[in-house]
């Protein structure tokens, strides 16, 4: 889950699933998570977490630790995005993330590298005809 801290930075927090169904928080919770953030998404191998940063204008990345879950910042911990970014999607075939940029009336694509996780930028902004607030991929 994401949700606001006490005050800035805002922090996100990470739960195991046990095998009845309850949560328990994995070591190191919370994490922290930028100032403004929204819409966490894991890619499609549970290897890596993205959060997008509202209110700096990036996506934050994650690997998640296989035995543990734990979250550490990747090398390249963030990238640039439109302003105010609101929702983010995996790619079906997981290797694109996409970011919808309410401020901006855009939308931002980026590689993931598989092995490392960090993201490339694709091209330039996809430009929308409103400010998107979410988005679905097929």
């Amino acid at each position: 889950t994401v949700a606001p801290g006490t005050g800035a930075p805002f922090v996100a927090s990470a739960f195991a699933v046990t095998s009845d169904g309850s949560l328990t928080p994995i070591s190191g919770s919370p994490f922290s998570a930028g100032v403004g953030p929204l819409s966490p998404a894991v890619d499609h191998s549970g290897k890596f977490l993205y959060v997008a940063d509202q209110q700096s204008n990036q996506v934050s990345g994650f690997s998640i630790s296989s035995s543990t879950g734990i979250l550490t910042a990747l090398s390249t911990p963030s990238i640039s995005t439109g302003v105010s970014p609101v929702w983010l999607a995996i790619h079906p075939g997981g290797q694109f993330l996409y970011v919808a940029n309410n401020g901006a009336a855009s939308i931002s694509a980026y590689t993931i590298n598989t092995t490392s996780g960090v993201l490339g930028v694709v091209g330039s902004s996809f430009t929308t005809g409103g400010q998107p607030s979410a988005l679905a991929l097929k």
